[in-house]
């Protein structure tokens, strides 16, 4: 496949699936992103399921645009949990993560110019690969690992930079059920996921290496 018909399948994809989320009521979003953190804080890889089971560790996750999945939840779930939030800014083309106090929401805290909550960078930068697991948003997923997301290329970056200096936390991508979709276009610097968590299916991981 040539680099033309490579970005344009993923063009035609990304088209589709805004337009889908676009329709959802704020109502619809909610209810998903609820049913999202519930799956997400009782599963083993997120949360510590017994006093003493591993290092309690950030969870990294993000701030959804409005036409996403809420995090909302997972947030306030994390919160409760007594879960370290670790949220990104964009910074340059980098993604920085920055621990979120246990006594800030994330809805608090201030919007960049996309509309999403960021952590200010007063709050301490934290590097991703110390948390526990690293959440990303994205338009698509399949179920070998493949995501598209909205064309920045961050989380692919990121996740490339981690990969190459050192071991990664495992990496799940977040989204509703009909965001899966059978084989997402991947170009050589696309970064795979280790799962995906929807509302109807829950965390859903992959096998073999990412």
């Amino acid at each position: 496949m040539s680099g033309i018909d490579l970005e344009e399948r993923k063009r035609e994809l990304r088209l589709v699936l805004r337009t889908r989320l676009r329709e959802l009521s704020p109502a619809e979003r909610d209810e998903a992103g609820e049913r999202v953190a519930r799956h997400l804080v009782t599963h083993p890889l997120v949360v510590p399921q017994r006093p003493g089971e591993g290092e309690v560790r950030p969870v990294a996750f993000f701030s959804s645009l409005p036409f996403e999945i809420s995090t909302l939840p997972l947030d306030h779930h994390l919160r409760r949990a007594g879960i370290p939030r670790a949220l990104p800014a964009l910074e340059g083309d980098a993604l920085v993560f920055r621990l979120v106090p246990a006594d800030v929401q994330m809805e608090e805290l201030d919007l960049d110019a996309l509309g999403i909550p960021t952590p200010p960078p007063a709050f301490r930068a934290v590097d991703p690969v110390t948390c526990r697991v690293i959440l990303t948003p994205g338009l698509a997923f399949d179920d070998d690992g493949g995501r598209l997301g909205q064309g920045g290329g961050h989380y692919d970056r990121l996740l490339a930079r981690l990969r190459d200096d050192k071991a990664t936390p495992p990496v799940l991508g977040i989204g509703f059920d009909f965001q899966r979709v059978e084989d997402v276009p991947m170009g050589s610097l696309d970064q795979r996921l280790d799962g995906v968590c929807t509302p109807g299916d829950g965390v859903q991981l992959r096998s073999g290496p990412s």
